[in-house]
Formats: structure tokens, C-alpha cells, sequence
């Protein structure tokens, strides 16, 4: 008997160790998963203030090239132009030599060069033969420049923004738009400026 018991024992004995095997396994596993837990959690927080920051970041951005956009004058804009386009050539022939005929005043006090063509005898302005010629505004073109290249956004809103009639607006923005290399490079040269 006592050997039958021993083994009783024994079995018991060896039950109860499987048992706090598996027990410590569990808690080891549980361990594990709340630690994977965790750390999605701190990734997920770690992602979701990165792009709060990035997004922020480029609200910022937006809001200080707007802001610089505005603070533009109509000059400025047409200096910009001037470097951008270089040396004037006739729009009608293409021809270089011209001479310089005076100045054309605008209502917003900046002054347009004009030019005769020594070749054709037509006249014309520095504006002409640019994506700019006829425009009223210079400021408010690169600003619908922007919204529409920079950040997409259709005729309807930039109505919204600018505070102008939607003929309008459509009309500057297909300008923009045929000519979408012209006012990058303008933008680039106006915001990257200072």
C-alpha cells in the first residue's frame, strides 16, 4: 500500500507542478500581450502627434506664404515678372530691338514700361506677351495662382476666399491653369524671395 500511495503522491505532486506550469505560461502570455499592447498604443500615439505636427507644420506654412502673397504690392509682383522673363522681345514678331516709349500708369500707382518695336512699329508692355497681359490685379492672379496649383483648390472656393464674382475667378483660374509653369515659377520666385 505504501507503494501505491507513494506513486498517488507522486502523481499529485507532479499534477500540481503542470498546473503551475501552465499558470506561469498564462501569466507570462499575459505579460506579452499587454507589453504588445503598449507599445501599439505608444506607436499609434507616437503616429497620430507626427502627423498632427506635420499637419500643423503645413498649416503653418500655407498660412505664412498666404499671408506673404498678401503683403505683396502689384510692383513687387511685376519686379518678379521682370526677372522671370528677362530680356523683352516684340510680342507681335519676336523681334529685339525696341526702344522704350514711356510708362503706362496703373490705378493700384505702379508704372508698365512700354515699348515700340523698331521692326513692326507696334507698340506694347513689358505685361505683354505673358500670361499676365490684360490683367488688372497681379496681386490677386498669383493668389488664385496659388490656391489652384499649391493647394487644388476648385474655382467656387477660391470664390469664397478672394471675395470675387465666379466669371471672374473662372477666368483667372483657366489663365492659371493653361499656363500652370509660368506662375510656379513666379511662386517660387515670390515666396522663396527675402
Amino acid at each position: 500500500m505504501k507503494r501505491a500511495e507513494k506513486k498517488k503522491k507522486k502523481k499529485k505532486k507532479k499534477k500540481k507542478k503542470k498546473k503551475k506550469k501552465k499558470k506561469k505560461k498564462k501569466k507570462k502570455k499575459k505579460k506579452k500581450k499587454k507589453k504588445k499592447k503598449k507599445k501599439k498604443k505608444k506607436k499609434k500615439k507616437k503616429k497620430k502627434n507626427s502627423s498632427k505636427n506635420s499637419g500643423e507644420k503645413m498649416r503653418e506654412e500655407v498660412i505664412l506664404d498666404i499671408q506673404k502673397l498678401l503683403s505683396l504690392s502689384d510692383e513687387e509682383v511685376l519686379n518678379a515678372v521682370r526677372k522671370l522673363r528677362g530680356e523683352v522681345i516684340c510680342p507681335y514678331c519676336g523681334s529685339r530691338e525696341i526702344v522704350k516709349i514711356g510708362f503706362i500708369n496703373r490705378k493700384s500707382g505702379f508704372e508698365v514700361q512700354r515699348f515700340k518695336c523698331k521692326n513692326c512699329g507696334k507698340t506694347f508692355n513689358e505685361l505683354d506677351g505673358t500670361p499676365l497681359s490684360g490683367v488688372h490685379s497681379l496681386r490677386r492672379i498669383v493668389l488664385i495662382a496659388y490656391f489652384a496649383l499649391y493647394l487644388k483648390f476648385t474655382p467656387s472656393t477660391i470664390m469664397a476666399i478672394v471675395d470675387l464674382k465666379y466669371p471672374t475667378v473662372v477666368r483667372l483660374y483657366k489663365r492659371v491653369i493653361e499656363n500652370k509653369e509660368f506662375f510656379n515659377e513666379l511662386l517660387e520666385l515670390l515666396l522663396n524671395e527675402q
